[in-house]
């Protein structure tokens, strides 16, 4: 027999032990298991820590022993051959000896103080090959701690975040219609507070401005717009934050039910939710001056939209209106603004509005409504617009029907204090193109999209008709950054916005669909959500192996050995029958080592005789 059977199984026993905490890092790695959603208390964290800390301790000091009696095994062979040749016995401190004989013996004693840890940390540095061993033994608490350590991290769980989708309704009487859909030909001609569009059939298209459809609430949300750093947010919804890369972005992903069920089940823990839906990427609306303001009265005034080029196509002028307000133009200043929907006939031109606005200044310029509209249209002549009895026009039309890409866009929960320019905790910003497995934009967002400024458009009319609410936001020669990338002036650029603003807010009631993408292109929606999971996800973590796997080496080449070079207690030479070898090694036991130095003493009185 080479070696003990003890030995073997012990090492087989440790080997295998090895193994095991190997497989258990490279799991933690790759599985990422998780123990619980959000963070461990504080109490279950230490209890944790503590627990897995006290197993690692165990754990490396069975195997550090296991590492320590193999090197104790390697000394086995040169202590008995000493034993038996009294001659090889020299003081390894004493360096007048033999040379060869004191090498011998000076080995023998270095590489036992280093096994037995005894050696001083200069000896240390000599022995620097035991003392790495046993320093790659220790490093096994830290791999497994490391490993089993709960940390905090993130995980994706798929959910359905619904958006609108393109069904409407259709026109009953003016009282009892959608916010949008057909009225089939003949088309009852009493539609009251909504706008249509002629298709080929006959029949027409229609979207409301009244009740609960969005247009109504233009005023309202118009107040959430900031125009003070657009590249930061754009405007705020529901206490939401919204960047421009996110104009339009369907309210429901942050307010709908789906959203409320899955932040109810996650709690604090939801990071963020992704989900593929409809934007507004570009501006569709586009403002220049031109038209004409007559006074029909003291208290009427006219305004004739001038034709105008945009977006491809050249939209006719001569549409009119006239409005008595109650001002004196003697006196006061005065404005008239409308909405029309264009004479075209045909589906592709659902959703095109065309907008106009005339002011006249009162004579003494002291309230210049001219010089005001000017400005928000950054007009380089707005000077000469400040003086009394000036009038000015501007003319824009809307055309919301290429203006909308699907997106990826991404509710981040955690937004405040993350130097997003918001004091808001929520923030929804936009990302990568998506292609969506349910198509929603179509004439539903087209013709909100068209009618969103009508609030804004008509507000006072029955006073002054001045457009307060749009005049403030778009400001005096604002100049850019604007909302969208692509808009010439301040005021087009708000219009633009309170037409995202509208479309966001068209309700689920009518119909609606998952926002989710193809796979490959956007996938389906999901939602971040904070884990406290076993171990760190990080690359790094892979250097963990290293000590565990070195020591596995380093102990399988120890185990090969024994059988290699007979490493057993007596040495591969006893000279004695296998009854009387002894069950200790010589390095291991006291009582081998006075043996050995008994032998010694008997046999150099025998010599001496």
């Amino acid at each position: 027999m080479n070696v003990r059977r003890s030995d073997v199984a012990t090492d087989l026993a440790v080997i295998l032990l090895l193994i095991i905490v190997i497989i258990l890092i490279i799991w933690v790695h790759c599985a990422s298991p998780f123990l619980t959603v959000g963070a461990l208390s504080l109490v279950s964290s230490r209890a944790w820590t503590v627990g897995i800390t006290v197993a690692a301790t165990i754990t490396t000091s069975f195997i550090g022993s296991q590492i320590q009696y193999g090197l104790i095994r390697s000394l086995e062979n040169r202590l008995r051959k000493v034993g038996m040749e009294p001659h090889l016995i020299q003081d390894p401190t004493n360096n007048t000896a033999d040379d060869d004989q004191h090498v011998v013996m000076k080995n023998a004693e270095q590489d036992w103080r280093a096994i037995l840890n005894i050696d001083s940390s200069w000896e240390k540095v000599i022995n620097f090959r035991i003392s790495l061993i046993f320093l790659l033994c220790t490093l096994i608490t830290t791999s497994i701690v490391s490993s089993l350590t709960p940390t905090l991290s993130t995980r994706s769980e798929p959910f359905d975040a619904l958006i609108p989708d393109t069904n409407f309704g259709f026109y009953s009487d003016a009282l009892n219609r959608s916010c949008f859909g057909i009225c089939e030909a003949p088309c009852n001609e009493s539609m009251r507070s909504a706008y249509r569009w002629a298709l080929d059939n006959g029949s027409f298209f229609y979207a409301a401005n009244d009740g609960e459809c969005p247009p109504a609430y233009a005023l309202q949300m118009a107040q959430g717009i900031n125009t003070d750093n657009v590249t930061d947010n754009v405007y705020s919804q529901a206490g939401v934050a919204v960047q421009n890369t996110a104009i339009g972005a369907p309210t429901s992903i942050f307010s709908g039910a789906a959203f409320r069920n899955i932040s109810s089940t996650y709690g604090q823990a939801l990071v963020n939710t992704t989900q593929c839906v409809p934007i507004i990427t570009k501006n569709p609306v586009r403002c220049q001056a031109g038209g004409n303001v007559t006074i029909k009265s003291s208290n009427e005034i006219e305004l004739t939209t001038n034709s105008i080029t945009a977006f491809g196509e050249t939209w006719p002028g001569g549409a009119s209106t006239s409005m008595t307000i109650r001002r004196n133009f003697a006196t006061d200043s005065g404005m008239v603004d409308y909405a029309w929907t264009l004479p075209w006939a045909g589906a592709e031109h659902v959703g095109k509005v065309l907008l106009g606005f005339g002011v006249v200044n009162d004579p003494l310029g002291q309230v210049p409504f001219a010089s005001y509209l000017a400005g928000a249209i950054n007009d380089p002549d707005e000077p000469k617009y400040r003086v009394g009895g000036a009038t000015y026009a501007v003319t824009c039309v809307v055309n919301p029907r290429n203006a909308f890409e699907y997106r990826l866009v991404t509710l981040d929960l955690r937004a405040l204090g993350e130097a997003k320019g918001s004091n808001l905790a929520q923030y929804l910003s936009g990302s990568e193109p998506c292609t969506p497995t349910n198509p929603t934009i179509s004439n539903k967002l087209f013709t909100i999209a068209g009618i969103a400024s009508h609030q804004l458009v008509r507000e006072q009319s029955a006073m002054d008709g001045y457009i307060a609410t749009l005049n403030r936001l778009a400001g005096f020669h604002r100049e850019p950054p604007y909302a969208f990338p692509d808009s010439n002036n301040a005021f087009e650029d708000v219009l633009g916005i309170v037409s995202g603003l509208a479309v966001s807010r068209i309700s689920l009631a009518g119909g609606s669909v998952p926002a989710s993408a193809l796979d490959g292109q956007g996938g389906r929606s999901t939602a971040l959500v904070e884990v406290t999971r076993l171990g760190s996800d990080s690359g790094d973590t892979l250097w963990l192996l290293i000590p565990p796997l070195g020591s596995l080496i380093i102990l399988s080449v120890l185990s090969f050995l024994s059988f290699r070079r007979n490493w057993i207690p007596g040495g591969r030479d006893f000279p004695g029958t296998p009854e009387e070898r002894p069950n200790r090694y010589a390095a291991e036991s006291l009582y081998q080592i006075i043996t050995l130095g008994t032998n010694y003493y008997f046999k150099e009185i025998s010599r001496d005789e």
